[in-house]
C-alpha cells in the first residue's frame, strides 16, 4: 500500500509539473527548467509526509527512478533519519547516525534546485558512488544511493542549492521501531496529555525518546518507562503532550557495540 502511495504521488507530480518549456529543454540546469522553476504543492508534501510516502522531483524522462526508490525502500523498512523542508540558497548539512546493526543503508536525497550532493562517512571521506557494491542512481534533482554493510558511525549528508528538500535514510536491520500508539483517540491531534506506547525490537541501551519536527529538529524529550519485555520486543509507555506543530516520534540510544542509533516514525503527525 505504501509503495502504491509513493508511486501515485510521483505520477501526480510529474503530471502537474510538466511544461512546454521543459519538454523543449535538452539539458536543464539548476537555474532554468523543471523542477527548479516549478512550485512544489504544499498539499502533495503534506500528503506524502502524513502517509510515510516520498515527494520525488523526477522529470517526465526520469519516471523509472520511482522503481528504484520503491525497490530500495521495500528492502530497507526501518527509517533512521527523515527531514523535509525548504532551504535557502547555500550549503546544508544533516548528521545521520548509522549503528552497527545496520546491514544496508539506503539514502534518498532530493533538492529542488540542486547544485551538488555528497555523503561523508564516519572517517571523513566522501562516499564514492562508483565504489564496488554501492548502488547509485543520479537524476536532475534526486540521488538514490545504497551502501551495503556501512561502517557504523556518524554520516553527513551535504546539499548545495535551494528549494524544497527531502533527506530520508532507511536501513535493513534487526533494531526496529515497532508500533507507536496514542490513547485515548489513537492519534495525537490535540495538545492534551495522552498516553503513548512505543515498541522497540533489538538489543539496545541508554534509550531515549523525542518528538522531532518535519525538518528533524528536536521539539521535546520524553521519559517513558519499560512496561513490557518479552520475545525480543520491549514496550515503553508514558505521558505525552503533543507539540503544537507537526511532529514525529524518534527513539535514540546506543547499540550493543556502543554506537549511537536512531529510529523515527515513517509518518508525520500533521495538525
Amino acid at each position: 500500500m505504501a509503495s502504491l502511495i509513493r508511486l501515485s504521488l510521483l505520477l501526480a507530480f510529474a503530471a502537474a509539473w510538466t511544461s512546454p518549456a521543459y519538454a523543449q529543454a535538452q539539458q536543464p540546469t539548476q537555474q532554468s527548467g523543471w523542477p527548479c522553476s516549478g512550485t512544489v504543492s504544499p498539499a502533495y508534501i503534506r500528503t506524502a509526509e502524513a502517509t510515510g510516502g516520498v515527494v520525488m522531483l523526477f522529470t517526465p524522462a526520469e519516471i523509472s527512478g520511482a522503481v528504484a526508490e520503491v525497490s530500495g525502500s521495500n528492502k530497507h523498512p526501518e527509517v533512521v533519519f527523515r527531514a523535509t523542508g525548504r532551504a535557502a540558497d547555500g550549503l546544508h548539512e544533516f548528521e545521520v547516525p548509522i549503528d552497527s546493526t545496520v546491514e544496508s543503508a539506503s539514502f534518498f536525497i532530493s533538492l529542488q534546485c540542486l547544485d551538488a550532493i555528497s555523503i561523508v562517512d564516519p572517517a571523513g571521506e566522501e562516499v564514492n558512488p562508483a565504489a564496488p557494491g554501492i548502488e547509485h542512481h543520479a537524476f536532475t534533482a534526486v540521488r538514490l544511493l545504497t551502501i551495503p554493510t556501512p561502517d557504523p558511525g556518524s554520516y553527513r549528508v551535504r546539499l548545495a542549492g535551494r528549494g524544497f528538500f527531502s533527506v530520508i535514510v532507511r536501513a535493513r536491520t534487526e533494531l526496529q521501531l515497532g508500533k507507536v500508539t496514542f490513547s485515548p483517540g489513537g492519534f495525537p491531534m490535540k495538545r492534551e496529555p495522552q498516553l503513548v506506547e512505543v515498541a522497540l525490537r533489538g538489543p539496545t541501551r541508554e534509550i531515549g525518546f523525542q518528538t522531532i519536527s518535519a525538518s528533524a529538529g528536536v521539539l521535546d524529550t520524553m521519559s517513558l518507562e519499560l512496561t513490557e519485555d518479552e520475545e525480543g520486543e520491549r514496550t515503553f509507555s508514558g505521558p505525552l503532550t503533543p507539540p503544537a506543530t507537526d511532529f514525529r516520534l524518534a527513539v535514540i540510544g546506543v547499540d550493543e557495540r556502543g554506537f549511537r542509533f536512531q529510529r523515527v516514525e515513517k509518518k508525520l503527525h500533521v495538525k
